[in-house]
Parts: structure tokens; C-alpha cells; sequence
């Protein structure tokens, strides 16, 4: 039996693993962590992370609750913040995780 998938390269079989999961594409991702503190600011840059952004929910990681908190009541200028800088994709709400440690 042949595999449509052997033989592809590797970003070409990401991107449509990540269709499949209705996640942005990895440029979207890769942007989303590259300009991060230019969308949350710089504090909450140092403090937080994007996880995902999966079926229009972007996932964010945080290490305190007063700063996850923050990033809930930033909720919609961050969600303007992303749909601005990466046209086409659309975060219908955020989804913030206190990270363990």
C-alpha cells in the first residue's frame, strides 16, 4: 500500500497536520512567539508565552496569577493586537494556563 505522506518534506507535512488540527499555520505560530512582548508588552513578554493557537483560541502560558490575571482583562486588545499583525487569522477568545513550577 503506498503512504501519500512518505516522501514530503517536513514543513509540508506539518502544515497539514495543523490543518487538520485547525491550528494557525507555522509561520503564524513561529510570529506569534517571535513578537510576542510587541503584542503584550514587554512585562507581560517576560512572564508569558503563546502555547497554541488552535480553532481560534490562543492557548497563553503564564508564571504568576496576577500577571495571567492581566493578560485576561487585556483579552481583547491582544486579540486586535494578533488579527493586525497576522492577517487572515482570528483569535475568537484567549485561553490563559498558570504554568507549574
Amino acid at each position: 500500500m503506498d503512504d501519500p505522506t512518505v516522501g514530503i518534506p517536513l514543513r509540508q507535512a506539518m502544515e497539514r497536520y495543523m490543518r487538520h488540527m485547525k491550528s494557525a499555520p507555522v509561520d503564524t505560530l513561529t510570529g506569534l512567539h517571535q513578537r510576542w512582548s510587541e503584542i503584550v508588552g514587554p512585562q507581560l513578554g517576560d512572564v508569558s508565552r503563546p502555547v497554541s493557537l488552535l480553532d481560534g483560541v490562543l492557548a497563553i502560558s503564564c508564571d504568576d496569577p496576577t500577571w495571567a490575571a492581566q493578560l485576561k482583562w487585556m483579552e481583547q486588545p491582544i486579540r486586535t493586537s494578533v488579527e493586525d499583525l497576522f492577517p487572515g487569522v482570528t483569535v475568537k477568545r484567549i485561553q490563559v494556563r498558570q504554568r507549574h513550577q
